[in-house]
């Protein structure tokens, strides 16, 4: 398939739970790229707020709404738009971000050339004031992230990989499919390939959710072994000692206001979840990992 200029169409798949907030800076964004996707594709992964109905509010017939089953997990649901697309490059973002104007553009041209079989790019976080423990503070300067936020696959390349791993349920399922991609060829970085992750700060509930990535992060071990983020058997081994010296918590992170310090002891319950976690998938996958 090509575009009306004889290069190679291009789809994004979005996904989207609780974004009802964000969503839409994320889709006047991608709908108004300097080349414009013929696709783009809105996972609603489980919303319960308004997130399905500001995105059926917009009127463009290359936007596709699609739900997944919120029991499913985040890799089976980004699998859903891999599915739904149809062009020969698929780009990823999450609704909360806002891709540079000229995203698309970058990343085809990067894939201009017939070697790599993908392509990330910068992203950085935007904060107007000073970025505290509470942020989610999601940023990539550097080669080797292989986020799903700012990333790009050939479609033969992706599809010979096998997609994403529906056993990742939590997280990591971006990292893990970059390491089978990369079997077709490299991914290449692209400096100019720029999206900013717009300012969500953690919630006690959301973070006590976050705790549940670590069990993917021991199944992505034993899966590719010694790769970042894992660096042996020890997972996370800093927030492993601020288990048994929690005032390393306020020495590490950036406290600015009371709610930050109050913050910090729901973060110190949080990282106790997050090895019970780490142990348990240690032990479903047979594997030794502390």
């Amino acid at each position: 398939m090509a575009d009306r200029q004889g290069g190679p169409t291009a789809a994004v798949i979005v996904l989207a739970r609780n974004e009802g907030r964000r969503i839409l800076r994320c889709l006047e964004a991608l709908l108004g790229q300097s080349r414009p996707p013929e696709q783009v594709i809105v996972i609603d992964h489980g919303s319960n707020d308004d997130t399905g109905e500001r995105v059926r509010a917009v009127k463009d017939a290359r936007l596709h709404l699609l739900r997944a089953d919120p029991r499913s997990g985040i890799a089976a649901a980004r699998n859903l738009g891999v599915v739904a697309a149809t062009a020969d490059v698929l780009f990823f973002t999450d609704a909360d971000c806002v891709p540079h104007r000229s995203w698309l553009a970058q990343g085809l041209a990067a894939l201009a050339e017939p070697g790599p079989a993908g392509v990330e790019g910068v992203t950085f976080y935007e904060a107007d004031t000073p970025v505290t423990f509470r942020d989610s503070n999601t940023h990539q300067f550097r080669p080797g992230e292989y986020m799903t936020c700012n990333v790009a696959y050939r479609r033969q390349a992706l599809a010979a990989a096998g997609g994403f791993d529906p056993r990742f349920r939590h997280g990591h399922e971006d990292r893990e499919l970059a390491f089978r991609v990369m079997r077709a060829g490299p991914i290449a970085f692209c400096p100019e390939m720029v999206v900013a992750h717009q300012r969500k700060r953690h919630s006690a509930g959301g973070i006590w959710r976050l705790a549940l990535r670590a069990g993917d992060l021991v199944l992505f071990f034993k899966l590719h072994g010694r790769q970042a983020p894992c660096r042996g058997p020890v997972l996370y081994p800093g927030r492993l000692l601020s288990m048994f010296l929690p005032p390393l918590i306020l020495a590490r992170e950036s406290i600015r206001t009371w709610r930050d310090l109050g913050f910090a002891f729901i973060f110190y319950l949080y990282i106790f979840r997050e090895r019970l976690v780490i142990w348990k998938a240690a032990w479903r996958h047979r594997i030794f990992v502390i």
